[in-house]
């Protein structure tokens, strides 16, 4: 069996860059129209899946259709597949923005059901201006630290009642809080130039945005 360094998830908006990187050793999923978005930049997929409402199922060897009314959406059914496959670093590209604000929330709910089910998720977005993307990703019962190399905005939110937030070494810093999923208490920080910013949490899940650095 193949041994997957981490699962490269393209989903079917039109916004978010597709730089990939580290893709060699990756299993990439094309979610529905994410197999035409690969095929642009000639990236061929090792599985394409979807119920295909946004595009014709393309002719590909290893294609899963899916029923157009489901529970799981195609990307939530991507992310079980590579956490079935026991790949737990998971890249979702394509997944954000658009005109589907429906489609973020269930990505953002995509990241917090990677992490509570033991993996780690991230999903990139647009770039700035200064070509910087959006970076997303989900943090439960943990900590993650980020190099003093990101500046701009981070924000933090919470998805669940989360306790013990502690926020080092950025703009307005935090002390063992306690955040809600009803009132944005952690958006627009910033980072300091050159320090690492810390971000913790004891007990709940928070979903994390910056820019690249």
């Amino acid at each position: 069996m193949k041994v997957y360094s981490k699962a490269v998830i393209v989903g079917a908006s039109r916004d978010g860059d597709l730089a990939l990187k580290g893709i060699d050793t990756a299993l990439i999923i094309a979610a529905d129209g994410g197999y035409t978005a690969l095929k642009e930049i000639g990236v061929t997929p090792s599985i394409v899946l979807g119920d295909f409402d946004s595009g014709e199922k393309p002719e590909f060897d290893n294609v899963i259709k899916l029923p157009v009314e489901k529970d799981d959406t195609d990307t939530v059914y991507a992310v079980k597949l590579a956490l079935e496959n026991g790949i737990r670093d998971i890249e979702l590209y394509r997944c954000l923005g658009g005109d589907r604000l429906d489609h973020t929330v269930a990505t953002l709910q995509t990241l917090s059901y990677i992490v509570s089910h033991g993996g780690s998720g991230v999903a990139y977005g647009d770039a700035s201006e200064d070509g910087k993307r959006l970076v997303v990703r989900a943090l439960k019962d943990g900590n993650l630290t980020l190099s003093g190399d990101y500046t701009g905005i981070l924000s933090v939110f919470a998805v669940s009642d989360c306790k013990g937030v502690t926020i080092r070494n950025v703009k307005y810093p935090l002390e063992d809080a306690e955040l809600a999923p009803d009132f944005p208490l952690g958006v627009s920080n910033a980072f300091i130039n050159g320090k690492r910013a810390e971000i913790s949490v004891t007990h709940g899940t928070l979903i994390i945005m910056y820019r690249e650095a």
